[in-house]
């Protein structure tokens, strides 16, 4: 009756040890599962956030070459009507000059006219390099944006990767622990087994001296070997200590085994 208890205790402790075991497999399948897919979705993101820095960089310097042309063009179009309007003047006055004046005076309206003309183009490039300058400077600035939030999302994945990578390890370090105590349980339930087994045949050999002692005995006649009788393998009495002895050394040696 004790090793038919015994046996349902260590299989009721296996069947829960094994339903532990598959539930802590299930939630490292699911942790990793979570992992993959948030490494997924953390590229997709990078990918789509990479797509998006070079769309708004293609945006930017699409932005930029039509400014730059259109503010070329509108330049162009105002220093040449003023160019062509102060060419007018010039002129006008320079027929004016030289049928009123003498060489020397046309001869200094030519060198204020070339003046001019360079210090118009003078400012229209500088304008223009300013323009451009400043431009320049926002797409630096979005673009540092853009790369901040890059390292930001980069961050975030990081920190998501360790955290599900140490539930993983933890997961690991149970399901060894719930093994160790496993492997523990059963070597002390076959160390009381095979003690019951040695307290059983160390009875049966003490029975069996008793009954050799009385079958010894001439005064105990026939009531004595009723005794005897009664106490044999075939009255329910203890079994013979070459069995016992036989079952002990089985479990020594299954105790080895799995020791």
């Amino acid at each position: 009756m004790k090793q038919q208890l015994d046996l349902a205790v260590e299989d009721g402790l296996q069947d829960h040890v094994q339903k532990r075991l598959e539930d802590i497999e299930g939630e490292a399948r699911r942790v990793l599962l979570e992992t993959a897919q948030k490494e997924t979705e953390d590229r997709q993101h990078l990918t789509d956030l990479q797509h998006d820095i070079d769309a708004v960089i293609q945006h930017e310097f699409d932005i930029l070459m039509e400014d730059k042309v259109t503010n070329a063009r509108l330049n162009v179009d105002v220093e040449r009507r003023s160019l062509e309007q102060q060419i007018q003047e010039l002129v006008n006055s320079k027929k004016i000059l030289v049928e009123k004046r003498q060489h020397e005076k046309l001869t200094i309206f030519d060198k204020e006219l070339k003046a001019k003309q360079n210090d118009l183009a003078k400012e229209a490039d500088d304008a223009h390099r300013a323009r451009i300058e400043a431009h320049r400077s926002q797409c630096e600035e979005k673009k540092k944006s853009l790369l901040a939030d890059i390292q930001a999302a980069e961050a975030r994945r990081s920190a998501a990767s360790a955290s599900q990578t140490e539930a993983y390890h933890g997961a690991i370090t149970q399901t060894k622990a719930i093994d160790e105590d496993l492997s523990s349980a059963k070597r002390k339930m076959n160390e009381d087994t095979l003690a019951i087994l040695r307290g059983l045949r160390d009875g049966s050999l003490r029975d069996a001296a008793r009954a050799n002692k009385h079958q010894s005995l001439p005064s105990c006649g026939e009531e004595a070997d009723m005794d005897i009788d009664d106490n044999g393998p075939g009255h329910g009495g203890p079994a013979p200590p070459d069995v016992l002895s036989e079952i002990g050394d089985k479990e020594v040696a299954s105790t080895n085994e799995e020791g």
